[in-house]
């Protein structure tokens, strides 16, 4: 609904510490003091939630991955939406305000009046965001997968987007990739398709072609449109493709475990994706540490250039895992 202005007031007039649905990532900057991250996280955020005296949900249909499913129990709500339907469908609403979202929260805005205890709560949001920094590092210490992402981010500029399939980076990535603009990370959250990352990175640099844009997808799901390399070439579509090869369907076969305890076809016997990217023309290289694949992500950026970057890593769990 373009409130990424009005959103950002609102939260600062309220002091609000502000948390995001996985696709709502960036609506308020990832770095600004009130942003929390996204609402599934367990640990501080989710103590942060059932210590709070009043959650105001705002354009979110509240849905069962980012909430339910994930343990997260509201106090009371206010529901903000422009469809009514999803109102009280997940969790009850005290007060439900349905109509053009841009409207409500400028209204919001103009009648809400000063707090008490400003600096209180300023501190108690410090607080919070402090502590779900150091969280983040320990498990940061026991995951790759952040220093991955760390790679990635710092070789991105701040006004870029990620697109991420439903791979397992693709999954770390929903938690602990910043984002600090509308749309600075994409993911198929509605459905839950794998594949979906490389078709949605050619629809985002055709919409905005002077955007930085990059993808991160799995061997699985770039076996789905491996041909669209071609595609891209063609009509000079061009940005970084990151392709995680484990040789498998990681996210599949780890789902297959927890609840069938053993793996069934998901191991995959794949092509040389350095050699198959080149077949069409587009520069290609392979990496197996961060430090590579900033590099090598680096380069591919300056290039200009369509280009293909294989990651060798196998990520043995998503972080709903635990976190």
């Amino acid at each position: 609904a373009g409130l990424s202005r009005e959103l950002v007031t609102l939260a600062e007039n309220l002091t609000a510490p502000v948390l995001f649905t996985t696709n709502a990532r960036g609506m308020i900057p990832d770095d600004h003091p009130l942003a929390l991250g996204n609402c599934a996280r367990r640990g501080v955020i989710r103590e942060a939630v059932v210590s709070s005296d009043l959650v105001l949900a705002i354009g979110t249909r509240l849905r069962e991955v980012d909430a339910k499913r994930r343990g997260l129990l509201l106090p009371r709500l206010i529901h903000v939406d422009w469809d009514d339907q999803w109102v009280d469908k997940n969790f009850p609403a005290e007060i439900a305000l349905t109509g053009d979202l841009v409207q409500i929260v400028r209204r919001l805005i103009a009648e809400i009046v000063p707090l008490p205890d400003e600096e209180k709560r300023k501190a108690r949001v410090k607080e919070i965001v402090l502590n779900r920094q150091e969280e983040t590092s320990q498990i940061g210490k026991q995951h790759s997968e952040l220093e991955y992402l760390k790679a990635i981010r710092a070789v991105m500029p701040r006004e870029s987007t990620l697109v991420a399939d439903n791979t397992l980076l693709g999954y770390w990535s929903e938690y602990f990739y910043p984002s600090y603009i509308p749309g600075g990370w994409m993911g198929a959250k509605g459905s839950s398709i794998i594949g979906f990352a490389f078709a949605a990175a050619v629809g985002a640099k055709i919409a905005a072609p002077e955007k930085p844009v990059v993808a991160v997808i799995g061997d699985g799901g770039f076996l789905y449109s491996t041909q669209e390399l071609a595609t891209c070439m063609r009509h000079g579509i061009h940005f970084p493709l990151i392709v995680v090869n484990s040789r498998s369907f990681g996210i599949i076969g780890y789902l297959q475990n927890i609840f069938h305890h053993h793996e069934h076809e998901t191991k995959l016997t794949n092509p040389d994706f350095v050699q198959l990217a080149g077949a069409y023309g587009v520069g290609g290289c392979r990496v197996t540490s961060p430090n590579q694949l900033q590099d090598a992500l680096s380069e591919a950026l300056s290039s200009g250039e369509m280009r293909l970057i294989e990651l060798v890593e196998d990520f043995p769990e998503p972080p709903f895992a635990k976190y």
